[in-house]
């Protein structure tokens, strides 16, 4: 028995473009935000941080729309994205003055 690995939902060809408008980049999120979370809660292993770090994603990716519209491959860049953050909700570690 063979096994067939079905194409992801993002598998629409060697190129996608990085969204430009409010519309596009809307559609990116629904598209990508559940499997974002997914795979930062499996990092970090606390729902709320997951969502902090791929909000946080979301966030840099429409801010930098203008740099990133050369990139290509929209899926890899948005993992890549979220392995590189951290959530900052952890409050600094204390000092200790002597």
């Amino acid at each position: 028995m063979e096994l067939v690995r079905k194409p992801t939902p993002d598998a629409k060809g060697d190129k996608e473009k990085w969204p430009q408008t409010v519309g596009e980049f809307e559609a990116m999120v629904e598209r990508f935000q559940d499997r974002l979370v997914r795979y930062a809660f499996h990092r970090l292993g606390n729902r709320e941080d997951a969502e902090e770090v791929v909000q946080e994603v979301f966030t840099r990716a429409f801010a930098g729309r203008d740099e990133f519209a050369k990139i290509n491959r929209v899926s890899p860049y948005l993992f890549r994205m979220a392995a590189k953050s951290k959530p900052e909700c952890a409050p600094p570690p204390a000092t200790i003055s002597t």
